[in-house]
């Protein structure tokens, strides 16, 4: 998904066929995953202002899917982190609940929203959106995973614990990646119950 050949490839087809929106949407995903592996903070910078040029022109040729402005108020927010200070929250947000209006039964809509939220360390938004995913989709692991990291960023552990416990009993549908994030936030909610535990018998 990542690679600099699909971007390049992706990058031509659009310059070729600019009314087609699936090339910018699918430029868009490639620059996004391009920018969450890159260490560099200028290149994920970089990446992340083309991935949300590709969204606003795919968001501008087809404006009624949801999941299209999902995905660019995503790249917003992995934005605002990466340059704290300079990012229009309040568009964010509408971005987000336009996407959610236009498609509010979508999975990947709302843990869009969700993982956004989570990333700006906004977890009452999170759990929103979260809450929403895993009443319409209860076998469904990433919302459980979502509800477990807002535990942990809000020092709940034991809550995190619990709910992650869940989540890894679910169903990730070939989602390896957030799978292993699950376990080690998991294994993070332990480490920090067993330091809760040795303060309490140092006292």
């Amino acid at each position: 998904m990542g690679s600099p050949a699909r971007a390049l490839y992706l990058d031509r087809a659009l310059s070729l066929a600019p009314y087609d929106g699936r090339y910018a949407t699918e430029l868009g995903r490639t620059l996004l995953a391009r920018a969450f592996i890159v260490a560099d903070t200028t290149r994920r910078r970089e990446e992340l202002a083309l991935a949300r040029a590709a969204f606003e022109r795919a968001v501008q040729i087809s404006t009624q899917e949801g999941e299209l402005h999902a995905l660019l108020a995503r790249t917003m927010a992995a934005q605002a982190v990466a340059s704290p200070g300079g990012q229009d929250l309040g568009r964010l947000r509408a971005e987000f609940a336009r996407a959610v209006a236009l498609e509010p039964e979508n999975p990947n809509v709302l843990e869009l929203a969700a993982q956004g939220y989570l990333e700006l360390g906004l977890t009452k938004d999170a759990r929103a959106m979260a809450l929403e995913c895993a009443g319409l989709f209860p076998d469904y692991a990433m919302p459980l995973a979502d509800l477990g990291v807002a535990a942990l960023l809000e020092g709940r552990a034991d809550a995190a614990a619990d709910t992650l416990t869940l989540a890894l009993q679910r169903n990730w549908h070939g989602e390896e990646a957030a799978a292993m994030a699950a376990k080690s936030n998991y294994v993070a909610a332990l480490r920090e119950l067993r330091l809760r535990d040795l303060m309490k018998e140092k006292r």
